[in-house]
């Protein structure tokens, strides 16, 4: 999107291309004042968060005008034009993630082809929730120092909700999820592949390539075999290795680099998030003498 002048130096309007991604544009905008767009050609499907404010968002033909309702969702497709202005008593903000053909192409695993768009700038008000708390998770999983499959889960993830809440299919079969072999085996290749080497930054194209099967159906499968998507079955992996190197005179920072997580910071998050202590702090009590019993 293309903003005009900041009316404030107090505006705090942030556009970023995240290099582990060919293809995503992410942006961030807060103003204590009116945020004004000038007409804009979109390049890339979008999808818009209204953080707070109050305004009136064009895109083509429509028109949608909000009451200072948070978590409105706007959706965007290729070769559309967006405008709009949002103001409010405290202000107006927002969160954007663009993902380009070729990337969700990319995610699903299948050639690029705009297959699908959005019939309606603004989904109805169920899928309204649903998609904002999706686009919330994968900005966080974005801005932090996840690993790469948590945040390639969670783009497709989006991806599929406004898909499957909002488009209207041009080509279905450009969509049409492919059962290679045995589903079975694929999960359990991909469960030795992680524990054979939890280290490594695991991608969805990586695991696609081992299984035979797309991303976007080997996460249905791998959820439905295991309770878990890949990156969450990563993740417990690591956590579980992570115990046994505590109970050794490993320094931390090495745990962390050892099981692939991306710095010490990360590792005593999603450690203290599973096991409700910090890392020191599980080394500390598993070392502590057992407390003798009396018969």
């Amino acid at each position: 999107m293309k903003q005009t002048e900041p009316r404030s130096s107090r505006d705090r309007i942030q556009v970023w291309r995240p290099a582990c991604f060919w293809g995503l544009e992410i942006g961030m905008k807060h103003s204590p004042v009116a945020l004004q767009f000038q007409p804009s050609l979109v390049f890339d499907y979008r999808f818009v968060l209204n953080g707070h404010g109050r305004g009136r968002a064009g895109f083509g033909s429509q028109s949608y005008r909000i009451e200072d309702v948070r978590d409105v969702v706007f959706l965007q497709h290729p070769g559309e034009v967006f405008h709009g202005s949002f103001d409010g008593p405290s202000g107006a903000s927002g969160a954007c993630l663009g993902l380009s053909e070729d990337l969700i192409a990319g995610l699903h695993g299948e050639e690029p082809a705009r297959s699908w768009q959005f019939p309606k700038m603004v989904p109805s008000d169920r899928d309204n929730v649903i998609l904002a708390v999706l686009m919330r998770s994968a900005l966080r999983a974005l801005q932090e120092p996840t690993p790469m499959l948590e945040r390639e889960s969670k783009l497709l993830v989006l991806v599929q909700a406004a898909m499957r809440t909002s488009a209207r299919r041009a080509d279905a079969l450009a969509w049409t999820e492919r059962r290679r072999g045995s589903e079975r085996r694929a999960v359990t290749a991909v469960e030795h592949y992680f524990q054979e080497l939890p280290e490594l930054d695991h991608s969805m194209h990586d695991l696609a390539q081992l299984t035979g099967l797309n991303p976007r159906y080997l996460i249905r499968v791998f959820r439905q075999q295991t309770g878990l998507t890949p990156h969450r079955y990563l993740t417990a992996l690591r956590v579980h290795r992570s115990k046994d190197l505590l109970l050794t005179d490993h320094p931390l920072s090495s745990v962390a680099a050892d099981l692939g997580f991306s710095d010490q910071a990360h590792f005593t998050r999603v450690f203290k998030t599973h096991v409700q202590v910090s890392p020191g702090e599980f080394r500390r009590l598993s070392t502590l003498p057992a407390t003798a019993t009396r018969e």
